[in-house]
Parts: structure tokens; C-alpha cells; sequence
């Protein structure tokens, strides 16, 4: 979609595909950036054009007249010249965009009056050695007016405006060869045909101009030129029929070059922030309307809110372990306590100022993903980039519409690099997907999965807990023990909450490949992040999956989430049925769905998936641990049968030994800790099948 190249020369080119708009340049030193990024009064997507430089520079948004002037007014003191202005129409308000860069000499800035006078204009600035570089046309109230933009110049200069196409390329070519140069141009409609203005001057340079192309045959013809050693400098476009056709001029040059389009604000100020940095400068804005709703562009970073210190970000880690690191798993080597892997929000800091992370978000465009369940798509829902407006999610939950649980399927091929508990999103599994010959290339993070009731209770109250304070530890307290789930005595997690034993992690997957399709998990709700009670304690079942995409940047080895939709926005901007296909102009970033839209995994067999529990024991847990007076011991059963209970030191020597009954299901056991002595000792259980589990605990007293 975009390149960097650079360098080359050429003399003459006169071609007659085109198309149209403003802007051109100018440059000197200095070095400032500023923006102006007002979302709500923005034009919906851009293109720009860059080329090489080191001087100050400027952009502003979604201005006023008034507002433009005055920004004007202070720039131009402070050494910066307007080189490019934009305008367009927002909720009846007419706005300008604005370019600027470093300059010393004179300037003028004229608009809103009609043909006569600004040619007017025009004239009597040209006496005073003033040279328009810039054009502008719009109608307003039934009249089409124009705006202008002049930098100083003592060169041959020409305008000449209202051409239909072929007159416009007689003229560009007469005067080409009269060694003057067309540098802007603006289009528009008037009685049903469409016209030309252009502003020409002098050079002997090559040259080139074309019209009416699509954006691949025009990026194609951008590419050859730049070979011919010739450099874009103004674009513009419009729609002819359904298809956005672009009109480029290009002029002589052997400097470094960059081209970008069809992005919203967001995206364009940071590829403008982006290539500052890089010594290349914006020379030409165009910008033009989407069918995409203006609530559902840039909503990529996270906003920050101002009541709170320092610039709030989501970057989340989770635990490090020998397969799982920031780099190819199976290099980990034993991480150090408490390390972990962070998975970014998609920005990029550029001085003190966060910005969107091209680099990240238009590289994860390989499309080799498929829906992580199978469940029809009537008894499914899904949210999006963001829950609402202000609050940021940066992956997509899904759910059935009872909130039932449901079967987690691998989105892709790939390998089972993690699998553990997560203090605030529960049970946890990731995924690394290869791409070709890329290794490692993309991750899926699978979070809230069940891994059997009793289990994920007791790492509830030993893990999660431990971590939380204020509200949260008591709204999800309250939550563990309205649910069955209580930190001491006899415990039945709620199915609704839980989920059944059956409905578990399969742990022999970890470090295991897994096909595109194949079953991994269960959905649930673990963690205070996945229960939906941290807020308020509410008890009412929220099972669901949580799952992260994430791609590693070139540019710095990190992983970054992205959104396999390329929406980036609000749960309304989406498809709305689950398998829905993309066809919403608010898909402008890549699509990584396979064949562009999500679809099902086509199912094949796989040998023990998601085998049953081999033994009849299962799920032991000793509570509390450590303990002082009394443990709880709890564990699963899938038959009735005799049991022996036997407790051991850590030498191994028999403490304790006891006779029951287990019943089918949970069945529990208090053990009184009279008269042992503080440190380690086991629990064991076995049946009359002679099946054995056993569990260690600590004594403290």
C-alpha cells in the first residue's frame, strides 16, 4: 500500500491519465512538531504525500477559518509557512486542515471569495513577488469560492481555471513546454462535468501528470516514475461512479519519497509523527469523506484520562515461563521469579506523545485466522476494540446469548506455548502461529477458560486474592462465596459459575502442536476479570471467551495486540452476527480472518483433544494452605467407591489414616492439625481401584 524508495532524475514525461487537487512546498530550518488531533471535527480519511527534509514542521486539524488564520498568523511569526490547506464540511461547519514548514520569506493567505476576485488576488500578489502554490475550490451557499495559498517567488507563474479534461492537458502540455510547471490542481463538478484548475510555475524539470486512476494502478505508476527519477507532490481524488480515482503531478527529484492513504486522523498524524522523525516531510494533504460512521474512526490508542497521573497505558503481562518468552519459544531458557511477557496496546512514543503503531497494525495482515468456537451463529455474540465509547478492550469476547459455556477451538495452527492460571484473567492458554518461514509470528491469548470447578476456586483464594485490595477484593470475595466458592469450609462452585469438571483445559496440549479448528478448552469466566463481578460482586453467570491477537513488530521485536477485523472501534461499527462478513468501509486497517471475513474452522480429528480424566480421582485441593488448626480436603470423583485417606511428613512417614465413602462428585474432608508440628506434609487418597492422587501442605503455627 505504501513505500519508502528513494532517489533518481528525469526530464520530460507527458502522459494523459490524471487526476486532481492542491498543495505544494517549500522548505529551511528549524525544528518543531505539533498537532492539532480533534476527532470530532477531523475529515474522515487522508492521503498524504512526503518528501525528503530537515527544517521545523507543522499540521493542524479540523480548524476554523478564524482558527486557521490566527494559527496562521502565530506560525508565521515563529518561521513556519503554510504550504498546504485542505477543507471540508462537518455537521454544517466548514474546517481546514493545515500544513506547515520552516521559512523565512513572504507569505499571504486569501479565501472564501469567487473567481474575479481571487484572480484579482492572484494578479496583484504576483506584483508584489508573491506566487500562489497552493489552490483551493468549494461552493458555499450556491457559489463556488476559492482559497489560496503564496509563498515569495520572482519566477513565471500561471492559473488557469475551469478547463474540462482535454483542454487541461492541452494546456499543461503547452505550457510544459514553455518551461512552466504544474504544481497544484483542484477538480470539481460544475453542470454535470467535470473541471480543472491548475496554478503553474516556472521550471525546466521533468515532469509528469496523470488522471482517473484506482489506488493500485496509481501506487503501481508512483512506483515506475520514482525509478524515472520523478516525485509525487500533490494527489488528490474522487469518486467516479463507485470507484475513489486519484490525479498525481510529479516534478524532477532524487530525494527520499513516502505516500500514504485511506486512513483516518489518527493513523495519518501518526505516520506524519513517524516520518518526521525520518527526515521526510508532508507536502501534500488530501482528504475526503467514508461510509464509515465518524464515531467508528480513530479509536485505535486508548485515550488518556486526565484525572489520573502520568499517561495511562495497557501493556499485559503475563508469567514467564521456559516456552513462554518474549522471543521463539524453545529459547526461553528459566526465566527469573516474577518475569513476565508483556503484550502491548498498539502505540508508538515519539518524544513525549503516543501514537499509533503503523508498523504494527498494517503488518498483521496475514489472514490465516478462523473463529475460536463452532457454535451456530444465532446463540453467539461478540463486542469489539472497545466495550463503549471510552473504554478499551483491545481484543474481542465472545459468548452465547444464555451464557452457557462453550467449546474453545485453536483459531489457527500453531503450538500451545502457555498454560497457566492468571491472577486477574483466570485460566490462561496461548497459542504461537507460524507464517511461512516466519517463525513465531502471531500469538493468540485465550483467557477466563475453565479448568475444572474446584481447581479454579482454590487458585481463586491462594492466587488471585493475595493480589487484590480495596472494592475489588471485597466484590470478589463476595463473589467466591455466593458462588459456591468459599475461602474455608465445604465447597460446591455453582455450575453456572464453574462449570463441570469435565469441561477442562486439556494440559498435555502445552508444548504440543494443535491443528487450525481443533478443540483446546471451555469458555468460563475465571479471574476477577472474567466473572464480571469486580465492580459489584454480582453473582450472575458471565462465561465467555476473552482472546487477545497479538503480532510481533519488526520494527522493535515486541508483541502488540491488533484487532483480526481492522475496525478498531465500538461493538455497533462490527458485523453483527458473529460469521458476519466484513464489508463496512470501517475496515481500514488489514483483515487477518482467512478470506477476509470471520468463518468457522473446518473440524478434523484429532486423537485425544480433549481426553477424559484417566483415573476416577481427580481435582485434589487442600484448604487452607498454609494452615494452622484444620485443612479441608476436596477433590472430584467419578464413581462411588471406598476411599483411604493417609497424611504424611516429608520424610515419609504415615501420620494420620482414614476410611470414607466417595460419593460421585465433589466430596470433601475436614482433617484437624492437633498435635502436628509446623512443616511440610502430603495428603494422599486412593480407592479400592487403587487410583492415587496426592496433594502437599504446609503447617504454620
Amino acid at each position: 500500500m505504501l513505500e519508502n524508495i528513494i532517489n533518481n532524475f528525469y526530464l520530460k514525461n507527458i502522459n494523459l491519465k490524471t487526476f486532481i487537487m492542491k498543495y505544494i512546498i517549500r522548505l529551511l530550518p528549524l525544528m518543531f512538531i505539533c498537532i492539532s488531533t480533534i476527532k470530532i471535527y477531523s475529515q474522515d480519511l487522508y492521503t498524504g504525500v512526503w518528501r525528503a527534509g530537515t527544517d521545523g514542521y507543522y499540521l493542524y486539524g479540523g480548524l476554523t477559518w478564524n482558527d486557521l488564520v490566527t494559527k496562521w498568523q502565530t506560525l508565521g511569526v515563529q518561521n513556519q509557512r503554510l504550504i498546504d490547506v485542505s477543507t471540508y464540511v462537518k455537521d454544517g461547519v466548514r474546517l481546514y486542515n493545515g500544513v506547515w514548514r520552516s521559512g523565512t520569506d513572504g507569505y499571504a493567505l486569501y479565501g472564501g471569495v469567487e473567481w474575479a476576485a481571487f484572480v484579482s488576488k492572484w494578479q496583484e500578489l504576483g506584483a508584489q513577488n508573491l506566487r500562489l502554490i497552493d489552490i483551493e475550490t468549494y461552493l458555499s451557499g450556491g457559489k463556488r469560492l476559492y482559497v489560496g495559498v503564496w509563498r515569495a517567488g520572482t519566477d513565471g507563474y500561471y492559473l488557469y481555471g475551469g478547463l474540462n479534461w482535454t483542454d487541461f492537458v492541452t494546456k499543461w502540455q503547452t505550457l510544459g513546454a514553455q518551461n512552466q510547471r504544474l504544481i497544484d490542481v483542484a477538480t470539481y463538478i460544475e453542470n454535470g462535468t467535470r473541471l480543472y484548475t491548475g496554478v503553474w510555475r516556472s521550471g525546466t524539470d521533468g515532469y509528469a501528470l496523470y488522471n482517473g486512476l484506482n489506488w493500485t494502478d496509481f501506487t503501481a505508476k508512483w512506483k515506475e516514475l520514482a525509478t524515472q527519477n520523478l516525485r509525487l507532490i500533490n494527489v488528490s481524488s474522487y469518486l467516479q461512479g463507485s470507484t475513489r480515482v486519484y490525479l498525481g503531478i510529479w516534478r524532477a527529484g532524487t530525494d527520499g519519497y513516502y505516500l500514504w492513504n485511506g486512513i483516518d486522523w489518527e493513523s495519518f498524524v501518526s505516520k506524519w509523527a513517524e516520518l518526521g522523525v525520518s527526515n521526510l516531510r508532508l507536502i501534500n494533504l488530501d482528504t475526503y469523506d467514508s461510509n464509515c460512521d465518524d464515531q467508528c474512526l480513530n479509536n485505535v490508542l486508548m485515550d488518556d484520562n486526565p484525572n489520573t497521573s502520568g499517561r495511562d497505558t495497557y501493556n499485559y503481562g503475563i508469567t514467564s515461563t521456559t516456552m513462554h518468552c518474549e522471543g521463539l519459544p524453545g529459547t526461553c531458557g528459566v526465566p527469573p521469579p516474577g518475569s513476565v511477557v508483556y503484550y502491548r496496546w498498539p502505540n508508538i512514543k515519539l518524544g513525549s506523545t503516543y501514537y499509533a503503531r503503523n508498523s504494527a497494525l498494517f503488518s498483521a495482515k496475514d489472514q490465516i485466522f478462523t473463529l475460536p468456537f463452532t457454535d451456530a451463529s444465532a446463540s453467539m455474540s461478540h463486542n469489539g476494540w472497545l466495550y463503549s465509547p471510552g473504554s478499551w478492550h483491545h481484543a474481542i469476547d465472545y459468548s452465547r446469548t444464555d451464557i452457557k459455556t462453550f467449546e474453545i477451538h485453536a483459531a489457527a495452527a500453531g503450538t500451545v506455548i502457555f498454560i497457566g492460571w492468571d491472577n486477574w484473567s483466570g485460566n490462561t492458554m496461548i497459542i504461537s502461529h507460524d507464517v511461512g518461514t516466519k517463525k513465531d509470528a502471531y500469538r493468540t491469548i485465550y483467557m477466563h477458560l475453565q479448568n475444572g470447578p474446584l481447581t479454579d476456586c482454590n487458585n481463586a483464594w491462594t492466587k488471585t486474592v493475595p493480589t487484590l485490595s480495596g472494592s475489588t477484593l471485597t466484590n470478589y470475595k463476595t463473589y467466591l462465596n455466593n458462588t459456591g466458592c468459599p475461602e474455608r469450609g465445604l465447597r460446591n462452585p455453582t455450575v453456572a459459575n464453574w462449570g463441570k469438571e469435565s469441561q477442562k483445559i486439556n494440559s498435555a496440549l502445552l508444548g504440543q502442536k494443535v491443528t487450525a479448528g481443533q478443540l483446546i478448552a471451555w469458555a468460563g469466566s475465571t479471574g476477577p476479570g472474567g466473572c464480571g463481578c469486580a465492580d459489584d460482586g454480582t453473582t450472575n453467570p458471565n462465561t465467555h471467551l476473552h482472546i487477545f491477537f497479538a503480532h510481533k513488530d519488526s520494527t522493535d521485536n515486541r508483541w502488540y495486540f491488533f484487532d483480526p477485523y481492522g475496525i478498531y472501534s465500538y461493538p455497533s461499527c462490527y458485523p453483527a452476527a458473529v460469521d458476519g462478513k466484513i464489508t463496512t468501509a470501517c475496515s481500514r486497517y488489514p483483515i487477518a480472518w482467512k478470506g477476509g471475513s470471520p468463518k468457522y474452522p473446518v473440524l478434523t480429528a484429532v486423537t485425544d483433544a480433549m481426553p477424559a480424566t484417566a483415573a476416577n480421582l481427580s481435582s485434589l485441593i487442600v484448604y487452607p494452605n498454609p494452615s494452622t488448626d484444620k485443612i479441608n480436603v476436596t477433590y472430584q470423583s467419578n464413581k462411588a467407591s471406598k476411599i483411604n485417606m493417609l497424611v504424611y511428613d516429608k520424610t515419609g512417614r504415615l501420620i494420620l489414616e482414614k476410611q470414607g465413602h466417595a460419593v460421585v462428585g465433589i466430596n470433601n474432608y475436614d482433617i484437624s492439625l492437633y498435635g502436628l508440628a509446623s512443616g511440610l506434609y502430603y495428603v494422599e487418597l486412593n480407592n479400592d481401584e487403587n487410583i492415587k492422587i496426592r496433594q502437599q501442605f504446609m503447617v504454620s503455627k
